[in-house]
């Protein structure tokens, strides 16, 4: 029968192969790509990825971006937190993906990272 420092060994070695599996896991794993209409309630506190036409943007004194995008008849406010350089503009497409959230009972995109499609 196995020592209970062996055990321990094991015990120690199983954790860190589990928590370096979970780690890779979510470096690898892409977002899923989700339609504006689709987004909803049950999406908050999720990781997803939408695209959109950008139908107005602004920047605040803190360099915090709302923009709002439409994709068939669907809105969401984008925010994107120190955001000072490659501003989207208005009628450009952009792909999001950030954390859906509630804010004022109305639902939003807390952006990781926004990237203009570009021009034909």
């Amino acid at each position: 029968m196995p020592s209970e420092k062996v055990i321990i060994k094991y015990c120690i070695a199983a954790i860190i192969l589990g928590l370096s599996g979970i780690y890779a896991a979510t470096i690898f794993m892409e977002p899923e790509h989700v339609e504006l209409s689709d987004i909803n309630d049950s999406r908050i506190g999720t990781v997803l990825e939408t695209n959109g036409i950008v139908t107005s943007t602004r920047v605040s004194n803190t360099s915090t971006l709302f923009a709002t995008i439409s994709e068939n008849g669907s809105e969401m406010q984008i925010i994107k937190f120190n955001s000072k350089e490659n501003l989207p503009q208005k009628g450009e497409m952009v792909f999001v993906t950030g954390d859906v959230s509630k804010y004022d009972g109305k639902l939003e995109i807390l952006a990781r990272s926004m990237v203009i499609k570009d021009k034909p």
